[in-house]
């Protein structure tokens, strides 16, 4: 509710100004980290083809689509590929369907059922959740954001759900936080933006119930 009032005045100066055409959802649904929406998800898609790991007939799976960061930039880049993403947020899901699908009918978003500390407590645990994509159907999978919000098993099952709906020679990009000497001295010296103080066993935590 905060955020919808916050951003309730910027989202109407830019729903009315010049800049109303461009295909990105209002500041006040936008729930996927901070900094420059767009241009992030434009950053991540020219790595991607940097790194040739993309190209315009790929097959993609985003795993945890959000709102869309990764799939409006995509749009300019599968004009003969197919997207596939899936999020456990209802309001990321249909605004994609909505805004993006009906725009690009290869792109397609699915809501999957499932719980998550932060962001919903129903639904299917994610350490047995199976994507629901065939075997060795994507070029790429990509996971931005996700693998920094699971424990080791929900890890190890997406890993081996990953490996099962890629082809043969397909790439996995995925983000994370590494914990190793640096980081951990970046934390002490309050220089990291994230403190992650909670000792697990082979993990830390920000918090407890998160």
């Amino acid at each position: 509710m905060l955020r919808w009032i916050f951003f309730l005045p910027h989202d109407l100066i830019k729903k009315w100004s010049s800049s109303r055409d461009l295909l990105a959802p209002p500041r006040r649904l936008i729930y996927t980290g901070g900094g420059d929406f767009l241009q992030t998800g434009e950053d991540f898609v020219n790595n991607f083809v940097e790194l040739c790991i993309l190209s315009k007939d790929s097959s993609v799976l985003d795993v945890g689509s959000g709102i869309g960061r990764m799939a409006i930039p995509l749009t300019g880049k599968l004009s003969e590929g197919i997207y596939e993403g899936f999020d456990i947020m209802k309001v990321g899901v249909a605004w994609c369907r909505k805004h993006i699908t009906h725009r690009h009918p290869n792109f397609n978003f699915t809501l999957a059922d499932l719980s998550n500390d932060l962001y919903r407590n129903q639904g299917e645990d994610a350490d047995t959740f199976r994507f629901p994509y065939r075997d060795e159907q994507f070029d790429l999978v990509i996971v931005i954001s996700v693998f920094t919000h699971m424990i080791a098993p929900e890890l190890l099952n997406y890993a081996s759900e990953i490996h099962r709906v890629l082809k043969k020679g397909g790439k996995c990009y995925a983000t994370f936080f590494i914990l190793n000497d640096i980081s951990k001295t970046e934390m002490v010296k309050g220089k990291n933006d994230f403190n992650f103080q909670i000792q697990k066993v082979n993990y830390r935590l920000i918090d407890e119930q998160v």
